[in-house]
Formats: C-alpha cells, sequence, structure tokens
C-alpha cells in the first residue's frame, strides 16, 4: 500500500488530501466533511478498515479539483465522525480515480507524479516573461485549474 499527500480544492476550500492505493472508497471526517460543504446524500455504507473493523459511513458529494492536473470531478464521500480510525480527514480511493481516469506514478513522490485523463500534467504549461499562457493542447478543464491555481497565489 502507498499513500501521497497532494493539495486539492473540495469544494472550493483548499486543502491537503491523502490519496491511498489500498483505499477502495473515498473518505472524509465528518466534521472536516461540515467544513467543507460536502451535501449529505441519505445513503449509508460500510467502510471496512484494513485491521478488519467495520464502521457505518453516511454519504455525501462534493466536487474535487487536484492541482498540476486537470481532474476536476464530483466526488462521492463515505463519511464518518471518527477520523481516529485512518488518521485522515480526507482520504481518495480507488473510486476517485477510477471514475476520473486519474492515473498516480506510485514510483514518484514529487509533484508531478498525478496525470490526468487526458495525459497532461501542469508542467506542460509555457512561461513567457511573466504572462503564463495555456498549452492549446490542454483541455478546457485543464485551463479551469490554471485559472484556479493562479487566484490562489494572488
Amino acid at each position: 500500500m502507498s499513500r501521497i499527500k497532494k493539495k486539492a480544492l473540495i469544494n472550493g476550500e483548499e486543502t491537503e488530501i491523502t490519496i491511498d492505493s489500498g483505499a477502495d472508497i473515498t473518505y472524509a471526517d465528518g466534521d472536516f466533511a461540515k467544513k467543507l460543504g460536502l451535501i449529505e446524500t441519505g445513503e449509508t455504507t460500510h467502510i471496512l478498515y484494513a485491521d478488519g473493523r467495520t464502521e457505518q459511513a453516511r454519504g455525501a458529494k462534493g466536487r474535487i479539483l487536484i492541482p498540476n492536473t486537470c481532474c476536476d470531478a464530483d466526488a462521492n464521500f463515505a463519511v464518518v465522525d471518527n477520523k481516529k480510525q485512518s488518521g485522515n480527514e480526507i482520504l481518495l480511493g480507488n473510486d476517485f480515480m477510477e471514475n476520473t481516469g486519474m492515473k498516480i506514478d506510485w514510483t514518484k513522490k514529487e509533484e508531478y507524479n498525478v496525470e490526468c485523463p487526458c495525459g497532461k500534467f501542469l508542467q506542460r504549461v509555457e512561461e513567457s516573461g511573466s504572462e503564463e499562457k495555456e498549452n492549446p493542447s490542454c483541455s478546457p478543464a485543464t485551463i479551469r485549474l490554471i485559472k484556479n491555481l493562479r487566484a490562489l497565489r494572488q
């Protein structure tokens, strides 16, 4: 099992997420889910932890945008009230990666190990003087992401 930490925007709120190669579902701590404005769906599910314990979870939805990729998609979360179980406020599971086509190169620990479905990284953004330009081959989602990142820098 491998884990990496990434900065992300969830419902427009900047946060740090853990991406876990062994997690089947995307998880959020209950208090943190409220802070991020995740919308509860009324559905319930169960989380199976690596040590064999299970816990009932509430379903919720939110939007995740991961910088350095064009991964900008709705996500389903399993919300539980005890983050001590996993030690993470947000854990991104394989369900999100499969739904978005996002790929992880687990051998790389640097910034560009997450690849978006269009196969492009933000490192392909060209810089010209002080003005950044979008790569014309980037998808509309990548261009939106670049604009959001610029806003975060200001």
